[in-house]
């Protein structure tokens, strides 16, 4: 299906191309282990959130339509987006051009990309495939609003999702209620239901009232709505393609992340066991847009990053320095005696981590009237591209798939290559062992689109058949760029073939700037010499646990200011200092993001100046009872809740949500190893975590309470009980009833 853009929707190029895709995926509703089939295509790095990551193979038996529509719309950036449609396009046949622009498009949070339960996927599915048909179809009667209730029924996904994904499929039919959005609408005087009072009626009946009002017109549909919501937050992105990011899902990823884009350091503060740390690593992920499908996925990308150097992590205490956080002088002992070295703190490394990029020595200009262009894929699509990929540019070799586990050392003529090997690959061996000349340039193939990688040629032909990947031919070679795909054509004017090698270069043309055909080898030049800014900085974080427990001004001393974010190095107002001991010239670079956590009860430690206040923005995480089982676990952390809040329990300089303990405290442990029942965890937990933090709050003034009024509570919430007055005391005085109100 198509429409007849107007003239204000003429710009959203990518309306048509997402309708036709919507009605090609239709014809699979109940074709989808074929749809599954076709998926299997897409390169492995885009869906591993959705790959078995030992086995390569899907992780669910099933799929709906709008995961699908998720795969390129999700937090990834803009170019990888238009790569993925590209492939999308081909492997279905649309008929629409692959969208230019992407204005307006919300996308799915890269932690909530999939739209079922990984657990119910045998019941989920077949309601979102009733959903997407209906919403094609039948976008307005009475089974359509009756579909859409069974959607919103289902766990996990989520109201704001569900407009989301509608709006993918029928952007002129269904408004999109993301964040940006309702509060765009709502500054024009439109009423947006909150979502206890969602439904499908409501969202019908809003869509008609969006209809109706000055926003909408027949130039002027949803799309636009979206875009001029988004510029409304977003003004300075005016010459951007558009995107609008859908962070739903979790607020306190959404607010942190989009503070971490403003002012690069913020602090999460709360009460313990409200998620601090969780958060952190969530939010670290989001900033490294790096995806996961669930928690243990995510602490394991995690760590993988701490061991990259992307991720950095330190806690904070009272006797740490300036000396241990930045650099300071260490004694050695020799043997002609004490040596002081300067030893470099874990800010200084994380610093030199996220600028080693912007000091690559860069490869001179390359004489191309001489040198041979070839293009090579690394590895086999949807197998092991991304592990042969890593292994190649981990030690500086290209390896070729053809040829099998044959040695082709003594083959230097076409015959005796085809004596080893009849198929192509013996052509491909040809190319790859006698064409290939030492200095010579790869191009490194990302689809047929794009180039991820440029390498030159430094070492001849070798076999090995005992390599950890599944391939024996190999060359030595330079890498002369390693970064962000570059669609390839600013190199060429067509696509790549699917060979796996093949050469560019004309041996008729050799010595003039028609030896390589068309490729536009000054293009090349250009980027292997970082003329052009085709490499982004790496983001990276530094994570500071307990922050406010460290002298935050004597550990940072005189580079907090270069904390701010137009301080940053290649910022308008940059600043460099020159450090104590090593006399280096440093600058905290742009692609840093700070993120520290701080207890809200613990008075023991100094507040934070307001020099440092300044420059990090504070989020604070609140316990989050919608969380917790039903039963005794929430009904014990109510009690608790009420007890807290009574405003004669507690200082009036402190809020409730600064001191009440969080969900994890009556929540039941993840981990599978963990043998016992729930309800006999929440005991453990309410008798010795809950119990003596409260006991320690009674201690330090942060309950004001009388030790006799928690004890009374304490032995009910040992038991897993509600406090009932009545039940712990005998019968009572007026005059008593009343003090012990006042206590209460």
């Amino acid at each position: 299906m198509s429409i007849q853009n107007n003239s204000e929707n003429a710009q959203f190029t990518w309306i048509n191309f997402y309708m036709d895709l919507a009605d090609e995926l239709l014809k699979y509703k109940d074709r989808r282990r074929e749809l599954l089939e076709k998926l299997n295509s897409l390169d492995s790095k885009w869906v591993t959130y959705l790959r078995d990551k030992e086995t390569g193979k899907w992780k669910f038996p099933d799929i709906d339509p709008f995961s699908v529509f998720a795969i390129f719309n999700r937090g990834i950036k803009n170019e990888t987006r238009f790569i993925i449609a590209q492939r999308f396009k081909d492997i279905f046949q649309l008929k629409s051009e692959v969208p230019s622009d992407l204005w307006g498009i919300p996308v799915a949070f890269n932690s909530n990309s999939i739209f079922f339960a990984k657990e119910n996927v045998k019941t989920d599915i077949s309601p979102l495939w009733d959903l997407f048909e209906y919403a094609i179809n039948y976008p307005g009667d009475d089974t359509f609003i009756s579909k859409f209730q069974n959607v919103l029924a289902l766990k996990g996904i989520g109201w704001v999702n569900i407009t989301v994904a509608l709006f993918w499929i029928r952007p002129e039919k269904f408004i999109t209620l993301d964040q940006h959005t309702r509060e765009f609408l709502i500054s024009k005087g439109i009423q947006v239901m909150k979502k206890n009072d969602f439904s499908g009626r409501s969202y019908l009946d809003l869509i008609e009232r969006v209809k109706k009002s000055s926003l909408y017109s027949k130039k002027t549909s949803f799309p636009a709505i979206s875009k001029k919501a988004w510029l409304s937050k977003h003004p300075q992105n005016e010459e951007d393609r558009g995107i609008v990011e859908n962070r739903e899902s979790d607020p306190i990823i959404s607010a942190a992340y989009n503070l971490l884009q403003l002012k690069k350091n913020v602090i999460l503060q709360g009460a313990p066991g409200t998620g601090k740390t969780y958060s952190t690593a969530a939010i670290a992920l989001e900033i490294l847009g790096v995806e996961y499908s669930d928690t243990d996925e995510m602490m394991e990308r995690y760590s993988e990053l701490c061991e990259q150097g992307r991720i950095f992590f330190t806690t904070f205490h009272q006797s740490m320095d300036y000396e241990d956080f930045v650099e300071g002088l260490k004694p050695v002992v020799t043997d002609e005696g004490i040596r002081y070295d300067v030893e470099k703190g874990i800010f200084k490394k994380v610093c030199e981590n996220a600028s080693s990029l912007f000091n690559e020595k860069r490869t001179k200009e390359i004489d191309f009237t001489n040198t041979r262009i070839f293009k090579m894929s690394l590895g086999q699509k949807n197998k092991d591209d991304v592990e042969v990929f890593d292994y190649c540019k981990e030690n500086n070799v290209i390896a070729l798939g053809w040829g099998g586990d044959k040695d082709f050392s003594n083959c230097q003529t076409r015959k005796d290559f085809q004596k080893s090997d009849n198929t192509w690959g013996a052509k491909a061996m040809e190319i790859f062992k006698c064409w290939m000349r030492v200095g010579d340039i790869v191009l490194v193939s990302d689809g047929n689109t794009a180039v991820k990688a440029i390498a030159r040629i430094i070492g001849d032909y070798e076999f090995h058949d005992d390599a950890p990947i599944d391939m024996c031919q190999f060359r030595k070679v330079e890498w002369l760029y390693l970064g962000d795909s570059i669609p390839l054509s600013k190199f060429y004017d067509s696509r790549f073939t699917p060979q796996s090698i093949y050469a560019f270069y004309s041996p008729g043309f050799e010595g003039t700037s028609k030896y390589n055909g068309s490729i536009k080898t000054d293009m090349i030049n250009d980027i292997i010499t970082a003329k052009v800014n085709t490499e982004k900085p790496l983001p990276h974080v530094l994570i500071i646990d307990e922050i406010n427990r460290g002298n935050v001004s004597k550990i940072f001393g005189e580079l907090v200011t270069l904390l701010e974010k137009d301080k940053r190095a290649g910022d308008k107002h940059s600043i460099t200092v020159k450090l104590p001991y090593s006399k280096d010239d440093f600058s905290v670079p742009s692609n840093i993001y700070i993120i520290g956590t701080m207890n809200t009860t613990d008075r023991s430690t100094g507040t934070l100046d307001y020099a440092i206040r300044r420059r990090f923005a504070f989020v604070t995480l609140e316990a989050k009872p919608d969380i917790i089982p039903e039963g005794k676990a929430r009904d014990l952390f109510n009690d608790i809740k009420k007890f807290i809040e009574n405003e004669k329990n507690h200082p009036k300089d402190l809020e409730v949500k600064d001191l009440m303990v969080g969900h994890y405290y009556f929540m039941p442990d993840p981990d599978k190893e963990v043998q016992l029942q729930p309800e006999e965890q929440l005991k453990l937990k309410i008798e010795y975590e809950v119990i003596p933090l409260l006991k320690e709050y009674l201690n330090d003034g942060l309950l004001t309470c009388s030790q006799k009024e928690l004890d009374k509570r304490i032995a009910s919430w040992k038991e897993l009980k509600v406090y009932n007055s009545s039940e712990t005391q005998a019968p009572a005085t007026s005059e008593q009833e009343g003090n012990d109100e006042d206590q209460e």
